[in-house]
């Protein structure tokens, strides 16, 4: 038994890595700009994001959900129905609001967090997927 476990274990965490290596690869062959997050009043302390434009979503959101129209993180399932400035998304999806602050210019942003810990920010969802602002988060999940 542990003969089997171990290698499953070691492949788990190497796919959580290169799930974060390949949205980071993504967001920045897209312009965005990666930055760590520390976040208040969650189970995860801090996230690494994508900043593309105006819009906000964390790395392994992002990978999961490029060219993902009807499944994947519950992150991309509410942006991808929100159509424009909806200010209930997050809650009315079943995301609950938190604040984040980024670690290197202590900005402050408010992020919509899912059960399966998937994350938006809160105005990127709010704006919803036919705003000028999200342009570049359209592109980078493959909607045009």
């Amino acid at each position: 038994m542990k003969k089997i476990f171990l290698p499953l274990l070691l492949l788990s965490g190497l796919s959580a890595t290169a799930n974060t290596d390949w949205g980071r690869s993504l967001c920045q062959s897209n312009g965005g700009q990666v930055s760590q997050i520390r976040l208040q009043f969650s189970a995860t302390p801090t996230i690494e994001v994508c900043h593309l434009g105006q819009a906000l979503i964390e790395l392994n959101t992002l990978d999961i959900s490029r060219f993902n129209s009807f499944g994947g993180p519950e992150a991309n399932r509410a942006y991808r129905e929100t159509k424009n400035y909806d200010f209930n998304a997050c809650q009315r999806k079943f995301g609950r609001n938190i604040r984040g602050q980024d670690l290197v210019n202590t900005r402050i942003y408010n992020i919509c967090e899912f059960n399966d810990r998937s994350w938006i920010g809160t105005d990127t969802l709010t704006n919803g997927v036919a705003s000028p602002w999200n342009r570049e988060l359209n592109n980078a999940l493959g909607i045009f």
